[in-house]
């Protein structure tokens, strides 16, 4: 939020307003510190902290809607977890007519990825966003490979993931 120029081999923090003026209290040598926990501006804990649409599967059930987007098989991404916390991702990419190029056929419906999920033992799973959107990358020894569609396809700028890494 400020025109100052920077000096060489500086560091700068820019905060929102709020916790900027109480930065501005904090003098060199003084101690602090940062708590990073993900907490609303009441005051209450996050209890999700990804964007995502609806739930399509809760406590076991399914909960697929019945629109035209949602029967239509199209590149889908679901993420679904069990009671126990443990996390399974349904990736779908396929789902255009062959038009836009032949390789991308086939697809799948919230309720059908959903059903798949619930098999594979997931009892609740949200929808993700989806069609241009959906990418698949692996990662093999610090080289990411595209493996929906040839590495070549066009790929949508999207500002976030879903990263699952060893712990």
């Amino acid at each position: 939020g400020s025109s100052a120029a920077v000096p060489a081999n500086s560091t700068v923090i820019q905060l929102p307003n709020k916790i900027a003026r109480r930065a501005r209290a904090i003098h060199v040598g003084d101690t602090a510190t940062l708590d990073m926990s993900l907490r609303t501006q009441s005051g209450a804990a996050f209890t999700e902290a990804l964007g995502h649409g609806s739930y399509v599967l809760r406590d076991g059930v399914v909960h697929a809607s019945c629109t035209w987007a949602a029967e239509t098989d199209r590149p889908r991404n679901l993420l679904g977890w069990n009671d126990a916390g443990r996390i399974f991702m349904m990736v779908s990419t396929s789902g255009r007519p062959d038009t836009w190029g032949g390789y991308r056929t086939g697809g799948a419906t919230i309720a059908e990825m959903t059903t798949w999920l619930k098999a594979l033992g997931a009892t609740h799973a949200v929808n993700l966003d989806g069609g241009g959107s959906t990418i698949l990358l692996t990662n093999n020894q610090g080289t990411f490979r595209r493996v929906d569609l040839p590495k070549d396809a066009y790929r949508r700028p999207v500002p976030n993931a879903v990263a699952f890494v060893p712990r």
